[in-house]
């Protein structure tokens, strides 16, 4: 339910506290909820989802990296990047080109 409403709203600056609210949960009880059941911390999740979500919509070629960057919740294209190629080891521009 709670990686649902995750990948559903991967635009939204989502924490953990916001979701914890909407749910009447102390933030820090489901984050170690979700860490026992995940195996990985909500952030790092999370930023997992808006990455492979990143991924699918660079392969669509029209999309520019700053758009890109915002349909998956990274106000700041510089930081997408940056938080891209630590995952990808290479750059959204990269992997844009590298698969056309």
């Amino acid at each position: 339910m709670m990686i649902e409403a995750m990948n559903s709203r991967l635009q939204e600056n989502l924490s953990l506290k916001m979701i914890a609210d909407e749910l009447y949960m102390n933030p820090t009880y489901l984050g170690r909820l979700f860490k026992d059941d995940v195996g990985e911390c909500f952030s790092s999740f999370l930023t997992k989802l808006r990455i492979q979500k990143a991924i699918e919509l660079l392969n669509n070629v029209t999309l520019k990296v700053y758009e890109v960057s915002e349909l998956v919740g990274f106000k700041d294209p510089a930081y997408f990047s940056l938080i891209f190629k630590k995952y990808m080891g290479m750059t959204p521009q990269e992997f844009q080109k590298h698969n056309k």
